[in-house]
């Protein structure tokens, strides 16, 4: 077990060193982080957050399932908020990034928020 616990943050580590490398890209040549900045940090987040939630969802039992069911129903609500705030920030120009930008950013906080929430249920529960 301890060596899933080392694996996901080795690759935890990597996928955020590789995030920060590609934003810093990004800001030099002055535009937003690439798409792929975005997929690489909702990796980091999900192999950090699996280093502690493996042995929680290595097992089969109510607990889990109740963390998984709570913690998708948080992300539903959270992402309804996440699209409510891009679509009004698009709109009234607040925002200025591309759709197929904001998309991406959304997909990246959706799955972000899903594993950060089991984690944040598994510790209080």
């Amino acid at each position: 077990m301890k060596s899933y616990f080392k694996l996901f943050l080795i690759l935890g580590s990597l996928a955020a060193m590789m995030t920060i490398f590609i934003a810093v890209i990004g800001f030099i040549a002055e535009t937003s982080p690439p798409i792929m900045a975005y997929n690489m940090a909702a990796i980091a987040v999900i192999s950090f957050c699996l280093s502690y939630l493996y042995p929680i969802f290595n097992e089969k039992n109510e607990r889990r399932q109740w963390i998984q069911q709570k913690g998708m129903t948080c992300t539903s609500v959270a992402v309804l908020l996440y699209v409510s705030f891009f679509m009004l920030g698009v709109q009234f120009e607040w925002i200025r990034l591309s759709i197929v930008e904001v998309l991406a950013l959304v997909t990246s906080l959706g799955i972000s928020t899903l594993y950060i929430s089991f984690v944040v249920l598994a510790k209080v529960y």
